[in-house]
């Protein structure tokens, strides 16, 4: 609350709900600058969506589906952002905007397989290759990446032990981090180069998490 009332005051920035109800933490992803594309679960376990047009929100729309983790959500390009989700079958969902809308309810979904226990995680490399990650049902780190083309790989293992949800960014073309706790409840980093292909897992440092 302290650190809300000092940004409140110094910086002129105001709490604003943007309405609806939620079974999950959300996603945001842009267009461009400013635009986002913000998407939760709902208490239908249903996508949905509302967007930062440059002025003003849009209301909420539902994008359908029946998901059973929150989104994550990665920019394509200044017309698209992709969504991800677990579904109900714990297979690994997708979705896409075409021109800065979304298709219509539950006609967008597309299975990419996979059996997953966490919420996914994306990252667009700026390279022409969007990832996606998620814990599989050994614990272990997997992934799939497209190709310029569109075309996604199969499912690849990285091993290891996931202990929590996935976070994942690039830094640079070409490159990504992969953040999640560890067993020993540090946060582990896995990072790709296309020089160097895969990181070892890496502690940031000793802190523990829960």
């Amino acid at each position: 609350d302290s650190i809300r009332d000092w940004v409140d005051v110094h910086m002129q920035f105001a709490d604003e709900s943007l309405g609806g109800l939620f079974l999950s933490p959300g996603a945001i992803a842009h267009y461009g600058p400013n635009t986002l594309e913000l998407l939760g679960r709902g208490f239908d376990s249903g996508l949905w969506e509302k967007q930062w047009t440059g002025s003003a929100w849009t209301g909420w729309r539902s994008l359908g589906g029946d998901i059973a983790s929150g989104p994550a959500a990665v920019y394509v390009n200044t017309a698209a952002v992709m969504a991800f989700a677990r579904g109900s079958a714990d297979n690994l969902m997708s979705g896409s905007s075409s021109n800065k809308s979304w298709p219509t309810i539950d006609n967008g979904w597309i299975s990419m397989g996979g059996k997953i226990t966490t919420g996914p995680a994306a990252a667009n490399t700026g390279d022409g290759h969007i990832w996606a990650f998620a814990r599989g049902t050994d614990n272990a780190l997997w992934y799939r990446k497209s190709s310029n083309t569109g075309k996604w790989s199969s499912w690849a293992s990285l091993g290891g032990y996931v202990g929590s949800d996935i976070t994942a960014v690039s830094p640079n073309a070409g490159e990504v981090d992969v953040f999640y706790l560890a067993a020993d409840r540090t946060i582990e980093l896995r990072y790709y180069t296309d020089a160097k292909g895969w990181s070892r897992p890496q502690s940031i440092d000793g802190t523990k998490f829960s």
